[in-house]
């Protein structure tokens, strides 16, 4: 049997109170990715200092005018090698309302009886509960600005580096049994829990109220924060091993008494699987009903994963709150719409090489606009199909639009590249499709659209147009870049060679 890891939140009230640098286990525990998790929160932190972190959900403002970001030094916890009395163990720095439930001998206990528990953090991204941090203010939702425009959140800048850090944390300490009690949607999200179920015998769980979410709410952190004390540190692993999972017919509720508010907490093993109907949500329920519905998305808003979906959500809720004049600015939206379009076109990739391989190929020839063709080397890891070097989404959009009419090939370049267009164009039978990938067509405009918003544009009315039409395309069923690949995967599923 393994060990049980418990996923949790930091909390934006912190003790100021510092002392010695003592240890940093979680760093530690990494071996592979350990140098570039170190690089991503010295990138973080040099952000934060030069003023190009900004909070916008609480409209807390630039980060970098905070006192105590001002004073975070390059200790050990950076990769750095100066030594001040500026650490408290994480859970002694953070006060919030969920670690208030918890005294000294409960972290005690957790760690005798075998739990590994880890924080999600916007600054340090994961830490062990013990884990010397020096003081900080920053949020994952927070945005990344400068001289080159708005470039996403710190979710979006984390969740790569994050998920493979935890990733390599659960194989290098026989992780069987994860219970999320992230406190926050967005922090949640941090994480690509689909690459994490991926992971052979893993059990997750992940936590619902029924009635309340969020940290806005008036229990719900309490709630949490008591039941992380009671049904889980003060019972041993073999009991917190016995908690349900439940599914959207089968709803097995807890309940407590010292749950504040009559409320009670759930279960499930993948992201809203429960769906709205049973369970509190932070996400908007009006958005999803109108983006699964009287949206251009209709049907497909079934094909995405809980990833792409909510990164779908966030970007629909920041471009309603451009429109309405909350936000200055709705490109942040468009960032989170990107993200789930490279989701979706990573998830065709994978399946588009699949029959390649399943067919002898050990290479795919696709086209490159630096150097005339490319060759994409295709392997088995297990079950899973590993393709490199990576494939970028301007080579996929040339293959596909010399799917379209193999007689755009350059001559210099047919004899290469017939052998894949032909191949794919026997996978895909609905060539339509291809016309969406002309050069100067509506997914190469949605491209450039969204890269000349990346870089920096500073007109209002013009930022305002280009955001706008950049929505207009992404919804429009028959234009839209999202929609284009995930015809392109039903197309693929259909399993046959014609």
């Amino acid at each position: 049997m393994g060990n049980i890891l418990i996923l949790i939140s930091c909390s934006g009230k912190k003790k100021t109170e510092n002392g010695e640098f003592k240890t940093q286990n979680f760093i530690n525990s990494i071996s592979e990715i350990k140098e570039k998790f170190l690089e991503k929160r010295k990138e973080i932190k040099k952000l934060i200092q030069t003023y190009k972190v900004e909070d916008r959900e609480l409209r807390e403002g630039n980060r970098g005018v905070i006192g105590e970001n001002i004073e975070l030094i390059d200790g050990p916890d950076f990769g750095g090698n100066i030594e001040e009395k500026r650490y408290l163990p994480a859970y002694k720095r953070y006060k919030g309302r969920f670690f208030i439930q918890l005294n000294e001998e409960d972290w005690e206990k957790a760690k005798e009886k075998g739990y590994h528990i880890l924080l999600v953090s916007g600054l340090y991204g994961l830490i062990s509960f013990e884990d010397s941090i020096q003081d900080y203010n920053c949020h994952l939702t927070d945005v990344i600005t400068g001289d080159t425009g708005d470039q996403g959140t710190l979710v979006d800048y984390w969740v790569n580096t994050l998920t493979e850090g935890l990733k390599e944390y659960i194989k290098n300490n026989n992780i069987d049994m994860i219970i999320d009690l992230i406190s926050e949607e967005s922090y949640q999200h941090s994480i690509k829990w689909e690459e994490i179920e991926e992971e052979k015998e893993l059990r997750i769980l992940h936590r619902v109220f029924e009635k309340e979410a969020g940290p806005g709410s008036s229990f719900f952190l309490t709630n949490l924060g008591r039941f992380f004390k009671y049904d889980i540190i003060n019972k041993f692993p073999e009991e917190v091993r016995k908690i349900k999972v439940s599914s959207p017919g089968d709803l097995d509720f807890i309940e407590r008494d010292y749950f504040k508010g009559n409320d009670r907490i759930i279960f499930e093993s993948k992201l809203n699987e429960l769906g709205f109907n049973y369970v509190a949500r932070e996400s908007d329920r009006n958005i999803e009903a109108r983006l699964s519905s009287t949206f251009g998305l209709g049907n497909y808003w079934g094909s995405l994963n809980e990833f792409e979906k909510y990164y779908i959500i966030d970007g629909e809720r920041v471009y309603l709150d451009f429109k309405s004049g909350k936000l200055k600015t709705g490109i942040p939206g468009i960032h989170s719409f990107w993200t789930a379009t490279e989701s979706v076109r990573k998830r065709f990739l994978e399946k588009l090489f699949e029959p390649f391989y399943d067919w002898g190929y050990g290479e795919v020839i696709i086209p490159d606009p630096k150097s005339s063709v490319k060759s994409v080397k295709l392997e088995k890891e297990g079950r899973k199909l590993k393709f490199f070097p990576g494939v970028g989404a301007f080579e996929i959009e040339l293959l596909m639009s010399y799917c379209e009419n193999p007689e755009k090939i350059p001559l210099n370049l047919r004899d290469k590249l017939k052998p894949t267009v032909e191949f794919v164009r026997k996978l895909i039978r609905d060539l339509s499709i291809f016309s969406l990938f002309r050069k100067d067509g509506v997914i190469y405009t949605q491209r450039e659209l969204r890269n000349k918003l990346k870089g920096g544009l500073t007109n209002p009315e013009e930022i305002k147009g280009k955001v706008e039409k950049f929505h207009d395309l992404f919804f429009d069923k028959e234009k839209s870049i999202l929609i284009a690949y995930l015809r392109l995967i039903e197309e693929l599923k259909k399993g046959k060679i014609g």
